[in-house]
């Protein structure tokens, strides 16, 4: 049987730019290696202190994991 394993966690904080001609937003990315170990509640934190340091607004966070695939 297939399991995977936690091989890389990513960090994505999502900034409001603005907005463009026809109204749709724009945004800008930063985007942070993390432990493999840290738990979402650990990086909410983070990504709210980082963003603290931004001068714009902080639209979402985002989680991005890459697994291998093993027999």
């Amino acid at each position: 049987m297939a399991n995977t394993i936690l091989q890389t966690r990513k960090l994505r904080l999502v900034f409001l730019e603005g907005t463009n001609e026809k109204g749709n937003p724009i945004y800008a990315f930063k985007t942070y290696n993390t432990k493999a170990s840290s738990t979402e509640d650990q990086l909410y934190k983070a990504a709210n202190a980082l963003a603290s340091l931004q001068s714009l607004p902080l639209e979402r966070v985002e989680q991005n994991d890459v697994h291998f695939i093993v027999e």
